[in-house]
């Protein structure tokens, strides 16, 4: 199975992770502490802004798995999470954000999704950044 060695995944890896009575979920590998006895591996799910740690097995490479397990669930959420991995990867991370913002003054976004609903205080930010990018396309 591709998740069984925890060390193939790195902080940053865009995967999707399986919870107990969830879909595989579009996540994002956290920064790993490398401590501890536990070999579960901490990941942020897009959509749903938590973190979770989940067992390696449990996991498998975002790339190459999108057909299989990113479309066909009707969860509350999960739109909004494949959204955020193909387009914003790096909301809820403390990556560097100046890379971020020049990346959305070169390129063409699509909008959120109507009925897009955000619940982190990185919504605020967006949205300013959406707002000075409307601001130089006008």
């Amino acid at each position: 199975m591709p998740g069984e060695n925890g060390d193939q995944f790195k902080q940053g890896d865009l995967v999707f992770a399986k919870m107990k009575g969830f879909p595989h979920w579009p996540a994002r590998v956290c920064q790993c502490d490398g401590g501890g006895s536990s070999k579960r591996i901490p990941v942020y799910f897009f959509g749903k802004h938590q973190i979770g740690t989940i067992p390696p097995e449990n996991i498998v490479p975002y790339i190459g798995n999108e057909l299989k397990f990113g479309s066909g669930v009707r969860i509350e959420g999960f739109a909004e999470g494949m959204w955020e991995i193909q387009n914003t990867p790096v909301v809820g991370s403390k990556l560097k954000r100046a890379s971020r913002r020049s990346s959305l003054e070169e390129s063409n976004e699509t909008p959120r999704p109507e009925g897009h609903l955000e619940t982190s205080n990185q919504a605020a930010e967006e949205t300013d950044l959406w707002l000075q990018l409307l601001e130089v396309v006008i």
